[in-house]
């Protein structure tokens, strides 16, 4: 009704993105690593700019993210308020390169919401369940902070990750 009714008015819907949410009380799977990925301990200042590059270079696939610049992001993201280093995970290919294989950023609203800011799987590391392992990974850690409510947002269009979180018990909450 609200889209019929700001058709009227000339506007139209050219993309549209859901907030998701379940309630930390409900079980959770444990994360399941693939093989040849582990999670790597989270350095400030020394990882910033490769999480910042990996993120970017998948999210920006995705119709409606944009590329935003390292010092921005950095700003917005690693030196917000609301940051906590522990909410940071860092998932890195085990021997050989070490290269960052993907990267969950977290962090906690004081409306008690546990959020799911970044999540990103470098084309590398694609379809070996790493990004679920993440997800687990993210949800686990934010439930431990003791807030009642765990969420996240993703575009519409990007069917793939909204089948992920839906099979972590996410469910679509709002619309934008």
């Amino acid at each position: 009704a609200r889209l019929a009714t700001a058709a009227r008015h000339g506007f139209h819907e050219s993309r549209s993105s859901f907030e998701l949410e379940r309630p930390a009380s409900d079980p959770l799977p444990a994360p399941i690593w693939p093989a040849g990925f582990e999670i790597a301990p989270f350095r400030l200042g020394i990882d910033d700019a490769d999480l910042h590059a990996l993120i970017y270079s998948v999210w920006t696939d995705v119709p409606g993210h944009t590329d935003r610049p390292f010092d921005e992001w950095r700003s917005l993201v690693l030196a917000h308020e609301s940051f906590d280093p522990h909410l940071v995970i860092v998932a890195r290919r085990a021997g050989g390169d070490r290269a960052i294989g993907g990267v969950a950023i977290c962090r906690t609203f004081p409306s008690g919401v546990g959020w799911v800011s970044q999540l990103a799987v470098g084309r590398h590391a694609r379809g070996v369940g790493l990004g679920r392992a993440l997800l687990h990974e993210a949800l686990g850690r934010l439930k431990m902070t003791g807030v009642p409510v765990l969420g996240l947002s993703v575009e519409a269009v990007n069917e793939t990750a909204l089948g992920l979180y839906r099979s972590a018990g996410l469910a679509i909450t709002r619309e934008w």
